[in-house]
């Protein structure tokens, strides 16, 4: 398949799970009670984040040795590996869920988290299942189905969360408990994970009759190389769960679901820059091989004109219709994400304007100059969480959120200047 195409296809999957994310978050706030939707916001964030250790790198070592073996045909060395992933799950997991039960024994925020049994079991199997997850879809984009690799954690699993919400809000009378609720996220989970491992068998090569070899030190270095690729991971997905993890220890489940509205609706802000992202990509790449750096400014620039374009007309409509747009999909009761929604364009317009910096350092080989932008940008947002927060409450994790993602994009932009020799903002600067 073309590259481009491939790619196109690829942000059209991703933006689909965008729409998909909206859909489900207004048919959670319609389900459950403002509190609820708030604890099962907390949940999904510290799940997700307790994915980091669960994995730890293991998908992005898969993707690559996966890919590299099967283009040689040496099955018994994916025996192997297939082999180490199976021992690795399962004491990362294990792992996870041990910090689990510690945090859960050390929070004291709500005791709904300590005494409810069944709502603790549903979420100690979540732990395990996303890892497989994780890790299914990684073995079948290094198999070269990456398209494939995609379909059924971006499109099969939301359309099955969102169908069994729909089934609830039509034909439950009262809300819905927070067990519930948890439980369909659950089940989405198993029949992703399902739906998943019959695909992979499909697409497997036949490994009948394969002759075992001795690991020979291949354990020790898929661990060594997991380890760094789960911190650059960890850090991403800290930087996109900090935020609500902040409100669960210094505020209220209230908060963290007016908070979770706001920052759902706030992605389609740069909704332009995702797009490009996908297309840019593999251009920047060639260009810079070429060293035609005159090309790639030209690109950058125009990219970041259109990125920030798009993010101030989406952020004005959002600026004059916003109350209305919360109003009549959310209810009364979510008016109050209004002012953090538009802190949040705020920073988002800055991002856009900085242009697709992250990317660009990505695709030209940068990628450890782009983790230290993106850690001083998550020092910047915790800090300001932890003084804000307490102070303006929603509005200050907003604030906290904006600065982050402003400090970080200076930073990629400076980073750029310096080590690509280009002006990747909107302005030319």
């Amino acid at each position: 398949m073309n590259l481009i195409r491939l790619f196109s296809i690829s942000a059209n999957i991703k933006f689909f799970n965008i729409g998909a994310g909206l859909i489900t978050t207004i048919l959670l706030s319609k389900v459950l009670q403002v509190k609820d939707f708030g604890t099962y916001a907390f949940i999904l964030s510290m799940l997700t984040i307790l994915t980091i250790p669960a994995v730890m790198g293991v998908p992005e070592v898969v993707v690559r040795e996966v890919a590299r073996i099967s283009s040689t045909n040496k099955l018994e060395e994916l025996n192997l590996l297939f082999k180490w992933i199976k021992k690795t799950i399962l004491i990362t997991s294990s792992f996870s869920i041990m910090i689990f039960l510690i945090f859960i024994f050390v929070y004291k925020k709500d005791v709904i988290l300590k005494e409810n049994v069944s709502l603790l079991f549903f979420l100690i199997i979540c732990i395990p299942v996303m890892a497989v997850n994780s890790i299914r879809s990684s073995i079948i984009i290094g198999l070269n189905h990456v398209l494939l690799g995609q379909i059924i954690d971006n499109i099969v699993r939301p359309i099955i969360l969102m169908l069994m919400l729909v089934f609830c809000y039509l034909l439950v009378v009262d809300y819905v408990s927070i067990n519930t609720a948890i439980l369909l996220y659950l089940i989405s989970l198993l029949t992703a994970m399902i739906c998943g491992l019959f695909l992979l068998k499909k697409k497997m090569p036949c490994m009948d009759n394969i002759t075992e070899i001795n690991e020979q030190g291949k354990y020790k270095e898929w661990t060594l190389s997991a380890l760094p690729l789960a911190l650059v991971s960890g850090i991403y997905i800290i930087s996109q769960q900090v935020d609500i993890l902040l409100l669960g220890l210094l505020s209220s489940f209230e908060s963290i679901a007016i908070y979770k509205i706001a920052a759902q609706i706030g992605v389609f802000v740069i909704v332009g820059q995702q797009i490009l992202r996908s297309i840019l990509a593999p251009k920047f790449s060639v260009l810079w091989q070429k060293g035609d750096l005159q090309q790639l400014q030209r690109i950058t620039i125009f990219s970041s004109r259109i990125s920030c374009t798009i993010a101030l007309l989406i952020s004005f409509i959002f600026y004059f219709y916003g109350k209305f747009f919360l109003s009549y999909f959310f209810g009364e009761n979510y008016l109050l994400a209004y002012e953090p929604l538009l802190i949040l364009c705020f920073g988002q317009i800055i991002n856009a304007a900085c242009g697709s910096t992250g990317i660009l350092l990505n695709m030209c080989g940068k990628e450890k100059e782009s983790i230290k932008g993106l850690l001083v940008g998550l020092s910047v947002n915790i800090i300001s969480g932890f003084i804000l927060i307490p102070i303006y409450g929603v509005s200050g994790a907003a604030i906290g959120a904006a600065l982050g993602a402003i400090t970080w994009n200076l930073c990629l932009w400076l980073i750029v200047r310096k080590h690509i020799g280009i002006k990747p903002t909107a302005f030319g600067v």
